[in-house]
């Protein structure tokens, strides 16, 4: 299966998770409109990404796994939540070019390690996915990263 999801259409999957869960329990939890909603759910189960058994959504484990960890798919994912954080006031994102000696890439990994082990640490409990928030970070080559780019 070769289904290209979306940035919303993961943030709904998210929100169903290991649960089942109700059009009015999505709802709730995503923050969408129930017309976007329907046409998600609708497309989601043409696929077989969901199922729907008395009157609740539910993950098809087989069907969506290898989509959601596919790197072309987590590449457009990003470029969709790096566009979005550009066009929100609220979002925060930062970028910086710049030479580190070793000394300075070992502290930057290290404080870099700190903040994954941070974010490991917390459990989220809430059930409404509306409320989490996202971070990203990287670091690369700029050569290698032009040459990606280039190659693309």
């Amino acid at each position: 299966m070769s289904y290209q999801i979306t940035c919303i259409e993961r943030y709904v999957i998210e929100s169903i998770g290991n649960e089942s869960l109700s059009l009015p329990e999505i709802e709730e939890s995503t923050g969408l409109k129930l017309d976007l909603l329907n046409l998600l759910i609708q497309n989601f189960l043409a696929s077989a990404i969901i199922k729907y058994e008395k009157g609740k959504y539910s993950l098809n484990f087989s069907n969506y796994q290898k989509s959601l960890a596919d790197k072309e798919q987590i590449s457009v994912e990003v470029g969709q939540i790096v566009e979005s954080c550009f066009k929100d006031s609220e979002s925060q994102f930062h970028l910086k070019k710049m030479h580190l000696n070793e000394r300075d890439e070992k502290i930057f990994n290290a404080l870099v390690s700190n903040v994954e082990n941070f974010l490991a640490s917390i459990k989220f409990t809430n059930k409404n996915i509306k409320e989490k928030k996202v971070f990203f970070w990287g670091g690369g080559n700029y050569e290698n990263i032009c040459n990606n780019i280039l190659s693309n």
